[in-house]
């Protein structure tokens, strides 16, 4: 082989090389994956406890939201037994009292909707996240699955190996 053509494989090697190189930067390895896979994991798990908590914080208020509406009927029912009964005084006690309740309901009705909102938007972002991390697993696995044909042989595995027997031959 002259000395021209044997310069003009070194550079096709070369360039060879530097396209192999640039397209393995552009792979990741399978530890930075299972690294990103745990830390969507994480978050995932995270985004769980978070609308748990929402959700727990919401069934708090509605519970507080139904201990007043109860006590609204109650306050009602005593102004309406005072009032059978011929005391003035004590009815009204027990209606200031309602109307109290029923002020305490509005503003505990506003609160348990802002609370509610806020769990459904909490259990919306979770449910899109599950969707993201499966499909980042499954494409994962699917990455691995052609690393290891790549590597053991297989359909990739030839290609890998004409790959190394067309650079080993450039560079004789």
């Amino acid at each position: 082989m002259s000395r021209r053509v044997r310069r003009w494989w070194n550079i096709v090697g070369k360039l060879w090389d530097a396209m192999m190189d640039w397209a393995e930067e552009r792979i990741p390895d399978e530890l930075s994956l299972a690294s990103d896979l745990r830390t969507m994991i994480e978050v995932l798990d995270l985004r769980a406890e978070t609308a748990s908590y929402a959700m727990a914080v919401a069934g708090e208020k509605r519970g507080l939201l139904e201990q007043a509406v109860e006590s609204y009927e109650a306050w009602g029912r005593e102004a309406e037994r005072f009032l059978r009964s011929g005391d003035r005084q004590k009815s009204e006690r027990g209606l200031m009292r309602q109307l109290e309740e029923k002020k305490k309901i509005a503003a505990l009705t506003e609160e348990c909707r802002g609370l509610q909102n806020d769990a459904e938007r909490h259990v919306r972002e979770l449910r899109v996240s599950q969707r993201h991390t499966l499909r980042n697993i499954i494409t994962q696995r699917a990455l691995s699955d052609r690393w290891s044909l790549f590597s053991k042989g297989g359909e990739y595995g030839n290609i890998a190996r004409i790959a190394r027997s067309v650079s080993g031959r450039i560079y004789e």
